[in-house]
């Protein structure tokens, strides 16, 4: 079977897996896409701001639209898998746009959870940009707050920048193994008056980073911890408070880049992250240790010790290529998803109750590939959970390298029958093979 076909199969198969789906055909290709301020939200449906780049020859913009996502269960699975490739979707509207600084790409937009109205953006530029789009039609696009540190050209095609859950904090890596840290605690205020911001500290001291920087993340109940992972093939955990070398680092086992990383804010000791090679590691802080979920199908459990084994688990299916984006779900524990070169998105369980012999002692392996989505048709550029729509996620591909046009955002919501255990998932076959009989036969008397 090939590609074509297999796309045609999973298209009809969507009102069966998914319980909302929608498309959203690009002209031109866009590196990201982020939810931000809910506008109204209903029984059935809730109304939101989606943010998102677009990377044309010409000009470049940031794009601010209004997304309707139904609730659970109130999508017309009948029509949801009638869509045109070439079309928008009908469930997006685009409310203003934002020229992108000296018309640079912009690669990552992030908001602050206090104040959602302020959008930060991540371009080729040395400098970061922070806009005012409390009018989503009619965004401040003329006199962006600028956060300086990078030195020119080191910033080019970086997307490590994040903001802090607790406090109005901006963290920025870039070519030079530098990540640099702003406190925009003044903008709470209001932007007006206020043009540029400088870091207040630097990051990479004694074994920090030697090379670029791809991915940060600050811990999600801390403003004073921060990870960062890069192109030097390792990840370092970092206390602002001791901000002249890292507090901990770890190596790729398998010598590839790191692309992405994550922060549970369920667990606090769980941390994630994905290499140029399809790999997804979950990392305990607790045990020191990890799980590598492999191309080759393969999962290692890896425990530092005396001897420095490897113990080899059980097989797994994940990424044929680079883990591109990757993210915990934001308000179910333990459930995160990846995107791939690939084109495929996928959802895990770390929290499956299996467990297997090793070495002749019990390991739990905790880990369950649930939900394939397949229906990109290029590389996933990134994603981004709803926080305000449980298992609604945004996900983005860029298209024009298999002739297709620009790029495709899909806004999508895996049905609840992916998330059920074994046991959960015979009682509601049961359930609707019970109601079937009865609408045939009638009811009994």
């Amino acid at each position: 079977m090939n590609d074509h076909s297999k796309y045609l199969q999973w298209k009809k198969s969507i009102p069966l897996v998914y319980d909302f789906f929608t498309h959203h055909n690009l002209q031109v290709p866009s590196p990201c896409v982020h939810w931000s301020s809910v506008l109204s939200k209903e029984e059935k449906h809730l109304s939101q701001i989606m943010c998102f780049s677009e990377r044309g020859n010409t000009k470049n913009h940031i794009i601010i639209s209004k997304v309707k996502v139904p609730s659970e269960y109130q999508s017309d699975l009948s029509r949801i898998s009638q869509f045109n490739e070439s079309k928008p979707s009908p469930h997006m509207e685009t409310l203003g746009k934002i020229k992108a600084p000296r018309n640079t790409e912009v690669n990552r937009l992030r908001t602050f959870p206090t104040c959602k109205h302020l959008l930060l953006s991540k371009s080729d530029l040395s400098d970061l940009h922070i806009w005012d789009i409390s009018d989503p039609s009619s965004p401040k696009d003329k006199d962006p707050v600028v956060l300086k540190g990078h030195e020119d050209g080191v910033c080019e095609s970086s997307f490590a920048v994040d903001t802090c859950d607790s406090a109005m904090m901006v963290a920025s890596g870039d070519q030079q193994g530098n990540v640099l840290i702003w406190d925009v605690q003044s903008l709470e205020s209001g932007t007006d008056g206020k043009k540029a911001l400088s870091p207040i500290q630097s990051l990479k001291g004694d074994n920090g980073h030697t090379d670029t920087v791809e991915a940060v993340k600050f811990q999600p109940k801390s403003s004073q911890e921060l990870c960062s992972a890069g192109d030097d093939k390792s990840i370092r955990l970092w206390d602002l408070r001791a901000p002249e070398a890292p507090v901990a680092s770890a190596f790729n086992e398998n010598d590839n880049d790191f692309h992405c990383v994550d922060w549970s804010a369920f667990d606090l000791n769980s941390l994630l992250a994905g290499d140029s090679q399809g790999v997804v590691y979950l990392y305990d802080k607790r045990k020191a240790c990890y799980r590598l979920f492999e191309p080759s199908e393969l999962i290692y459990y890896v425990q530092f010790s005396a001897e420095s084994k490897d113990c080899y688990i059980r097989s797994f299916s994940g990424h044929t290529a680079a883990v591109t984006c990757l993210e915990f779900n934001p308000l179910t524990p333990n459930y995160f998803a990846s995107g791939g070169e690939d084109g495929c998105v996928v959802l895990w369980d770390t929290n499956k109750e299996q467990a297997m012999a090793v070495n002749g002692s019990t390991v739990d392996t905790n880990v369950e590939l649930i939900f394939n989505h397949v229906g990109h048709r290029g590389s996933i550029q990134d994603l981004n959970w709803n926080p305000e729509s449980p298992w609604c996620l945004a996900t983005v591909s860029e298209d024009s390298s298999e002739g297709l046009g620009g790029g495709t955002i899909q806004i999508w919501r895996s049905s609840s029958l992916s998330r059920m255990t074994k046991d959960e998932l015979s009682k509601e076959i049961e359930l609707v093979c019970r109601d079937s009989k009865r609408v045939k036969t009638g009811p009994g008397p």
